[in-house]
């Protein structure tokens, strides 16, 4: 197998590959939110019926579930949330593993649906979830769903990724640390040290998720709330910096900060709805999002609102680094959501068409109804409508509300939510070793390659700054910066910003995932590239050549890649650095025999998509 480089992949301002369109039967395809999902279950009637009756419990009934042509029998259902329970339209939680222990359903251990119950508008969770992904946070994949139940529609429902173990390995390259949810508590709880009983803490607000008898989970939690309030203040961003993520924290905040949530991280009746997460080496915790359908609330909500009443922000808050960090998230945050015609005024509109009929047919819609028994009734068209109106509203006049309200002066260089991208896929995330590409203009007249190794860590006076220290440079124009990912980066959101002198660019959080990448290309074993011209064969053996399609630390990539041409499997004898290139990754795949002739190429790394490019083949007679 050559192992040649064609020469267009090192050109480092060719136009971005689209990404092919994906149809293997994967979590990839379940969240697909370009379409209208559908969910079949059959239940004994009884069992139904209790769900309904008994829509407080916890109790679990066997089922059978179908989608996209995919059968999983013997599964648990049961009615699950908090508010959201409801003996009408119970909100729903699936476990694939609850009577069959390793039973999985697309790599899921389990499956939220909502019924949406609190939210006229049926989408406000969606819409809250694919704005922290624009504004480089963690987040869960959703997608909505017609449901049925022993072939009768139920309703409107919104499939929600679980944080679990799973979603902590995806993310964080692990799944041993300490997961907890916190939920709402009397009094409010808002990081104040509540004294050294870790019953004060434990199950509420903080309910363990993981390790629930391991000493350690409360214990850390004691400690991490104890340094928040007890750090000096000369050392409090150090000291603090070591139990939570500060910048983490604070995009988080802000993120819901612009979305104007009300029960969330800083909600109004203290913190909820939120995950923290601690890693198993005892790094920084961090918040993950969950449960947001009190956003959107008030167009003109402050951006600072609960942060004096919050002990880490008002601590945080008070060095100047810091309300920096936090007004350019709110910055990347309100520049996620547009204008008139940007990404929130598109998506309410598209989100809108796609769910319009299946909303009008649903037979039991319900949200916030003032004067009805638990502040839960029926939700008419009208209402419907009229809330998505006011999203409509929302998204044409808050981006510039809340830059009103941030005092901070404008960077020399603003980076927006997609500024920071892998070089090939375009994706904005990163994976440590692999190339990625800083999209803004800058004050040059040509562009400046990096000639020798070492990389040089500033060029043309700039320098890009991230967590893990400034990042190793490949070229500097007028178009931007081609960088190498740090290796030393931690998995999760990261602060990147570009430096000259004294001048620098906004903070940008950006994800850091175990793998988000792009193929560049296909090459056949002669050397030459595989295209419609000159087409691969069954059997043959092929190399991709991308960046980004797993950590460049990773020990024998080949063993926890997998690829598939249109959901065939294709075999991997060998993955690793393309030899002689910086930040480029080789797999040698083999076409399976019985993939079909315009096949889409899909590379997993430890099972969550890394890549897909058209892998075209020749028609068989």
């Amino acid at each position: 197998m050559s192992r040649r480089v064609l020469p267009w992949l090192l050109i480092l301002t060719a136009p971005l590959l689209p990404p092919a369109r994906l149809t293997a039967q994967d979590l990839d395809s379940l969240f697909d939110d370009t379409v209208l999902q559908e969910l079949r279950i059959r239940i004994a009637p009884a069992d139904w019926a209790a769900i309904h009756e008994n829509y407080l419990d916890n109790t679990y009934y066997h089922c059978d579930l179908a989608w996209n042509g995919v059968s999983v029998p013997n599964i648990g259902m049961r009615s699950r949330g908090s508010q959201s329970r409801s003996p009408v339209k119970p909100s729903i939680g699936l476990d694939f593993s609850r009577y069959a222990t390793n039973q999985r359903f697309l790599g899921l251990k389990s499956l939220v649906l909502r019924n949406l119950n609190q939210d006229a508008s049926m989408m406000r969770e969606r819409l809250a979830e694919a704005l922290f992904r624009r504004a480089g946070l963690p987040y869960s994949r959703e997608a909505h769903a017609r449901l049925y139940v022993n072939d009768e529609y139920v309703g409107l429902y919104l499939l929600v990724e679980p944080i679990d173990e799973r979603f902590l390995a995806t993310r964080f390259g692990e799944d041993t640390g300490f997961l907890y949810q916190l939920g709402y508590t009397s009094p409010p709880f808002r990081f104040e040290f509540r004294g050294p009983d870790p019953d004060a803490y434990l199950p509420v607000p903080f309910e363990p998720k993981t390790r629930t008898r391991d000493p350690a989970t409360a214990a850390g939690i004691v400690d991490m709330v104890r340094t928040i309030n007890e750090a000096p203040d000369a050392r409090f961003l150090a000291e603090a910096g070591q139990v939570v993520d500060l910048p983490a924290f604070l995009a988080h905040a802000a993120a819901e900060a612009v979305l104007a949530e009300w029960d969330g991280l800083l909600g109004s009746n203290g913190m909820n709805n939120f995950y923290l997460y601690r890693p198993a080496a005892g790094g920084p915790a961090l918040p993950l999002v969950w449960d947001q359908d009190g956003a959107f609330t008030d167009e003109n909500w402050p951006v600072f609102k609960q942060t004096a009443e919050n002990t880490l922000f008002r601590r945080a808050l008070q060095f100047p680094a810091s309300r920096r960090r936090f007004a350019d998230a709110l910055r990347q945050a309100a520049a996620a959501l547009g204008g008139e015609g940007g990404w929130l005024r598109q998506e309410v509109e598209r989100i809108y068409q796609q769910i319009r009929p299946a909303v009008y047919d649903d037979p039991v819609r319900l949200c916030r109804v003032e004067g009805a028994p638990g502040g839960i009734g029926a939700c008419t068209i009208a209402m419907f409508e009229e809330s998505v109106a006011s999203l409509r509203a929302f998204a044409l006049r808050r981006r510039a509300i809340v830059e009103a309200q941030v005092a901070s002066g404008e960077p020399a260089w603003p980076l927006e939510p997609t500024s920071i991208v892998n070089l090939l896929s375009g994706q904005a995330a990163l994976v440590p070793g692999a190339l990625a590409r800083v999209a803004v203009p800058l004050p040059l007249a040509a562009t400046v390659f990096a000639l020798r190794r070492p990389l040089p860590a500033t060029l043309a006076g700039f320098t890009l700054e991230t967590s893990a220290g400034p990042a190793s440079l490949l070229s500097v124009g007028p178009d931007g910066v081609v960088f190498v990912v740090p290796d030393a980066l931690r998995l999760g959101p990261t602060p990147v910003r570009l430096t000259r002198g004294a001048d620098c660019s906004n903070w940008l959080m950006v994800l850091v995932q175990p793998a988000a990448g792009g193929v560049a290309g296909l090459l056949h074993a002669y050397g030459g590239p595989v295209s419609e011209q000159a087409p691969a064969s069954p059997g043959e053996i092929l190399a991709a050549f991308g960046t980004g399609l797993w950590l460049s630390a990773a020990e024998q990539p080949a063993t926890r890649l997998t690829a598939s041409a249109s959901g065939h499997p294709a075999t991997i004898p060998w993955a690793g650095p393309a030899p002689g290139w910086v930040g480029l990754q080789q797999v040698n795949f083999v076409v399976p025999p019985d993939a079909p002739a315009r096949a889409v190429l899909k590379l997993h790394f430890d099972g969550e998509t890394a890549a897909s490019i058209p892998l075209p083949l020749l028609e068989q007679p």
